[in-house]
């Protein structure tokens, strides 16, 4: 779906039913696999040795040992949020005629630090040799 700027409309893409049922039909297919190997451990728990206490503990274990890496992945992804950006909007939030709001380079809690140490920095005229200590 190549647009007239040479970008390809992936939010067209994105929000597409068909795309909807494909994710859907893969987190089905996770889910009952984990279903069906969970119900096979607790069914042979007592042929390896196993109480359904340990059973449970290592389930506990093994999810949490799970979640581990899939967040750290995520944390990733929004500490560099910032540095690549967000993807751009639609081409219809970009067709109005408002031009965009000037954004000054600093956060504003800067531009009040900057303001209010500025009576404290010397002015570039006056070096440290013309300065006379009376």
């Amino acid at each position: 779906m190549p647009m007239a700027n040479g970008s390809a409309d992936y939010i067209g893409l994105a929000n597409a039913p068909i795309l909807w049922i494909l994710a859907m039909a893969v987190m089905g297919v996770v889910v009952v696999q984990s279903l069906i190997y969970m119900t096979a451990v607790k069914k042979n728990a007592e042929s390896a040795g196993m109480s359904q206490h340990e059973v449970r503990s290592a389930f506990r274990a093994g999810g949490v040992a799970a979640i581990g890496p899939s967040l750290s992945v995520v944390l990733l992804d929004i500490a560099l949020l910032p540095l690549f950006g967000t993807p751009p909007r639609s081409s219809s939030a970009s067709d109005s005629s408002d031009p965009p709001p000037q954004r000054s380079p600093l956060p504003r809690w800067r531009q009040a630090l900057w303001a209010r140490t500025s009576a404290m920095r010397p002015s570039p005229a006056v070096s440290s040799s013309s300065l006379s200590w009376r």
